[in-house]
């Protein structure tokens, strides 16, 4: 999975901005290192759906917010960011400016960036 390391540092904050796990969230696994889809969840038990359907307990899996939640805006990676990011394609690279902080990242994805981003707004 591209960019877990930068998923699992940010587990707390997701935890906080998102709330409680929801059908359709995407998570990770860490049991058996698989990505998938909330299809139901009964207590601490949530079913998933990768291409097949699997279970595990909530306390397993890691968060992976989608970069942009078309549904709930506020629970996707740029929701989540205080004021909007400027992002830009620069040949082989993503370049993000977080206009509160002057600062500019380097990244190989557009997800990265706001993962970065985050990362940077949040001091972790």
């Amino acid at each position: 999975m591209e960019n877990l390391d930068l998923y699992e540092r940010l587990q707390k904050v997701f935890r906080e901005k998102m709330g409680p796990e929801q059908i359709g969230d995407r998570i990770f696994d860490t049991r058996d290192n698989m990505v998938g889809f909330i299809a139901s969840i009964d207590g601490n038990r949530l079913d998933y759906i990768t291409g097949n359907a699997y279970w595990t307990m909530k306390w397993e899996v890691d968060r992976l917010p989608l970069p942009i939640d078309p549904v709930n805006p506020e629970r996707g990676l740029l929701g989540m960011l205080n004021g909007i990011p400027h992002l830009w394609k620069a040949t082989d690279k993503w370049c993000l400016r977080l206009v509160a902080k002057n600062q500019y990242l380097e990244c190989k994805s557009p997800t990265e960036a706001l993962l970065r981003a985050l990362c940077t707004q949040e001091g972790v």
